[in-house]
């Protein structure tokens, strides 16, 4: 049994875009080594955009990593607005297939204003930004409960909150804010 579940890691470290670069045992995680402004790869199904993309085929999300804006948090749920994020490349021409422009090497589209609601794993992660003057800025641990808590600054949750959402297993496992230039 050992050596099928040795053989099976293997072979999905072999496939799998992120699996080499994670920590942890689930198959999406924030990277050890992410730093300030870390776009996920385009993952298969992504259409060019950056995770996961922005066409998960139903309302629950599947496991992956989904760009989103964050519109209401509790301590079980997330409520969300399911975006793309586009990089390099991919933003000029998403940017121009939709009339508009690209900024700062990144587009942000949200053609479709539908809320879906995501359940949060009982461990789950959280990888804020750490707001100051650049380069300074820097992503930080910090806990859900401090992340859902208001505070002078702070845009998450909220109208304004970009996260990366990593689903595993049907949950979210972890949330890392995105920062934009």
């Amino acid at each position: 049994m050992k050596s099928m579940i040795a053989l099976f890691a293997l072979l999905f470290a072999a496939v799998h875009p992120l699996a080499a670069e994670t920590t942890g045992a689930d198959a999406y995680s924030v990277p050890q080594d992410a730093q300030i402004g870390w776009v996920p790869p385009n993952l298969p199904g992504s259409r060019g955009a950056a995770g996961s993309g922005c066409a998960p085929g139903g309302d629950i999300l599947p496991d992956g990593i989904w760009f989103v804006f964050v519109k209401n948090a509790s301590s079980e749920t997330i409520v969300l607005d399911l975006a793309c994020f586009y990089f390099g490349a991919a933003a000029e021409v998403a940017a121009e297939r939709d009339g508009e422009e690209a900024n700062n090497d990144y587009y942000i589209s949200n053609r479709n204003s539908r809320l879906r609601r995501a359940p949060l794993a009982d461990d789950i992660r959280v990888h804020a930004v750490n707001p100051g003057s650049a380069p300074s800025n820097s992503i930080r641990p910090v806990s859900l409960e401090s992340w859902l808590r208001p505070g002078e600054g702070k845009v998450c949750p909220g109208d304004f909150c970009i996260v990366w959402l990593f689903i595993n297993n049907g949950r979210i496992t972890e949330i890392m804010e995105q920062y934009l230039p």
